[in-house]
């Protein structure tokens, strides 16, 4: 929470799948903060394999390849 104070304390971020079939989960993101501080949600792009990921703070969403 100390990114809502300041812009400089930055936040850790985890992206988290999650199968519906089985509740099996994976981490498919994960960051110190230096990419996007915060995130709050993730979500793929339709027939692609991009994940988008935002911040309730950041002014930006981060764009990922997870092909690899």
């Amino acid at each position: 929470l100390g990114y809502q104070r300041s812009e400089r304390i930055r936040s850790p971020s985890e992206v988290v799948a999650v199968n519906p079939e089985d509740g099996r989960t994976s981490t498919i993101f994960i960051d110190t903060g230096e990419l996007i501080s915060g995130s709050s949600v993730a979500v793929q792009v339709p027939g692609t394999e991009r994940l988008l990921i935002g911040s309730a703070f950041a002014p930006y969403a981060l764009v990922c390849d997870t092909s690899s």
